[in-house]
Order: C-alpha cells, then sequence, then structure tokens
C-alpha cells in the first residue's frame, strides 16, 4: 500500500503526517571522521554527540550516522523521502568505497496530526487514570494505548497529535480508538 503524508481517505479525522523516523542498518562500521572530513552538509562533534549528523536539502531530512553502521533518517513525511534520503547518503558512502549492501528500512516512529473541526472540553478528562490531564503543567491531554502502542496528545482546539506508531497500517486503527474515546466522552 502507498502512503503520502496527507490521506485522501473519507476518514472522519483526515491526518497528515508530520515526520517519520526510520533507521537502516548497513551492516558494517563506517569511519564518522572521515565522512566528516569528505563530504559536504555534516556536522560531528563526538565530545557533544556520538552520531554525526548528515544533513540533506532535497527532500529536507537529517541522517544520523552511527560508528556502527546504523543510520537513523529523521524529518521526512513519506516513504519516497526515505528512499530519497536514503539513496543520497549511499551515493556519498560509495564515493568514500563503502559498499552499503543491507538496505531495508525500519520505521521507528510515525508523527501525525488530526483535527476534529471542534472544540474540546478537556475537563471530561480529569479523574481518569487512563488519561494524563494537568492544565497547570500541559495544556493538553496525554493518552497512551498498548496495542497498537502509541501516545496521542489532545488539545482544546480539537487538534490532536499522534506519535510511537511503527506501522502505516495502524494509523487508521488509531485514529478509530481516538475516535471512540472522544465519543465516549461525548466530546464529538
Amino acid at each position: 500500500m502507498k502512503y503520502s503524508s496527507v490521506n485522501n481517505t473519507p476518514e472522519k479525522f483526515q491526518y497528515k503526517i508530520v515526520n517519520i523516523v526510520a533507521s537502516v542498518d548497513i551492516g558494517f562500521k563506517i569511519n564518522l571522521s572521515e565522512i566528516y572530513s569528505i563530504v559536504e552538509n555534516t556536522e560531528y562533534d563526538p565530545e557533544f554527540y556520538h552520531a554525526l549528523k548528515y544533513r540533506i536539502m532535497n527532500p529536507k531530512s537529517t541522517i544520523l550516522v552511527n560508528k556502527n553502521g546504523k543510520i537513523i533518517i529523521c524529518g521526512v513525511k513519506t516513504l519516497e523521502e526515505i528512499l530519497a534520503s536514503r539513496d543520497k547518503f549511499f551515493i556519498d558512502l560509495a564515493r568514500m568505497g563503502y559498499n552499503p549492501t543491507n538496505t531495508k528500512i525500519k520505521i521507528e516512529n510515525l508523527v501525525f496530526c488530526c483535527d476534529t473541526k471542534k472544540p474540546i472540553n478537556l475537563l471530561k478528562f480529569s479523574g481518569n487514570n487512563h488519561f494524563q490531564y494537568n492544565p497547570k503543567k500541559f495544556r493538553g491531554v496525554v493518552f497512551k494505548n498498548i496495542e497498537p502502542k502509541f501516545t496521542a496528545t489532545i488539545f482544546q482546539s480539537g487538534k490532536f497529535n499522534v506519535t510511537g506508531l511503527c506501522d502505516f497500517d495502524n494509523i487508521p486503527i488509531a485514529i478509530e480508538i481516538i475516535e471512540k474515546i472522544l465519543g465516549y466522552y461525548e466530546i464529538i
């Protein structure tokens, strides 16, 4: 199934993917100092942060490169952007004599947002152990789901953000769970 950053399904709440974090373990160690000295758009200060940062302008993304060969791709919104970012990094690695053969991508985290288009009375969540709500510290209600595992933050404006999913197929399931919660509390 092909996914884009905005869904076009007739679901009650339309979602927009705002960030995907993915990883690739290329299976061998990498000399981060060498990459930093040769490749442009990199940052590396091992005393401050252990990974090399490889920045890409198109698609706009950042790849965190670990010396053990695991790379983390951040800031993308589609699978196509993940592939393009990975491939650009692999081209630079190939120019340096590395030959990445393991190209399997693992989704580590999906972040998306929705809008109910209605204000939500967050006080209805007060006193319920399934929700964290302390308006003096944070103006949103936090809900943690077990299966599929995700965290939703619900705001008075009617918007909510979901983070922690590792599978695109779980996006409609998470939306349905939140929709049921809001319906149960007679919020929507």
